[in-house]
Parts: C-alpha cells; sequence; structure tokens
C-alpha cells in the first residue's frame, strides 16, 4: 500500500512508567485515534477498504535521549477487541 495519512504528536506522557490505553475506531469513512481515551486525531480520507492485518510493536526510539534501553524488552497487552 502507499502511505496516505501520517502525523507526529507529542502525547504529553510517559509511556515507558506505567500502562496506557492506545485505540483506534476504524470505518470504511474514518480512523479516530484515542490515548487513555483522549480524542487525538481523525483521519477521513485515503481509508482502506480492503482486509489488512493488525500489526502491534513497541519500539525505544533514541531521541528521548534518556539511558540506553536494555537488551530485553518487552511489550505486554492486556486485551485487544475488534
Amino acid at each position: 500500500g502507499e502511505v496516505s495519512n501520517s502525523e507526529k504528536y507529542l502525547l504529553g506522557i510517559d509511556a515507558t512508567k506505567e500502562f496506557h490505553n492506545y485505540r483506534f475506531e476504524y470505518s470504511e469513512a474514518k480512523v479516530r485515534f484515542y490515548v487513555d481515551d483522549k480524542f487525538i486525531e481523525e483521519f477521513d480520507s485515503g481509508i482502506p477498504k480492503g482486509e489488512m492485518p493488525l500489526m502491534v510493536n513497541c519500539w525505544y526510539p533514541e531521541w528521548r535521549g534518556l539511558d540506553p534501553v536494555a537488551e530485553e524488552r518487552e511489550l505486554t497487552i492486556d486485551w485487544i477487541k475488534y
């Protein structure tokens, strides 16, 4: 596919310190994004219409300027609802 929507946000939270709820609501008309139930962004164009995989991952960006990340890294997912 081709990227048609892309945004970057400073969320005002340290995602490494505690559990956070990340959510998106998808329909054929729009996709809405939330963090800890706070609305962040909505896209109403460039929305995929066909089947697609859901990929969940995490990253540890160097730009955070904190101590290097330990060799072992972990992503805990409490639940995914479809």
